[in-house]
């Protein structure tokens, strides 16, 4: 069994790649092997996404703030292993351009490479919290 995963990032340009070194290293320990399975690959790319929109949104218009994901595992009995990773940021929600353009889809990719996702947007930051269930 693996502990959780927390990082804490600067947003900034290099953050997305953080991320994904980060997760694919935690997901290959909580996997058991280095080559990831399709399933945890889909939550590294749904993770960098989320990172790369709070580089890109939250902190629109003011000094970049830290982007915080935390991972853990759970194993319910009888039940197909699953992650949680939630990618949080203190920068401002903006809600999402009706007609994005060539831009502004990244929560339809996210929600589309994960089990589950939800999203708590306030005024003091924005979480997407996404759910994996894994096939190792």
């Amino acid at each position: 069994m693996t502990d959780g995963l927390r990082l804490v990032l600067r947003a900034g340009g290099r953050s997305p790649a953080q991320a994904r070194r980060a997760v694919a290293g935690w997901m290959a320990r909580v996997c058991g092997r280095a080559a990831l399975c399709d399933l945890a690959d889909d939550l590294v790319f749904a993770v960098s996404e989320a990172v790369t929109n709070c580089v890109d949104h939250a902190y629109r218009d003011r000094e970049p703030g830290h982007i915080r994901v935390e991972g853990s595992l759970s194993a319910p009995a009888g039940a197909p292993r699953a992650v949680t990773v939630a990618v949080s940021d203190d920068g401002a929600w903006s809600e999402p351009d009706r007609d994005p353009g060539f831009r502004g889809r990244g929560l339809s990719m996210i929600r589309s490479s994960v089990t589950s996702l939800n999203l708590a947007a306030g005024r003091c930051g924005t979480t997407l919290t996404m759910t994996q269930q894994l096939g190792c």
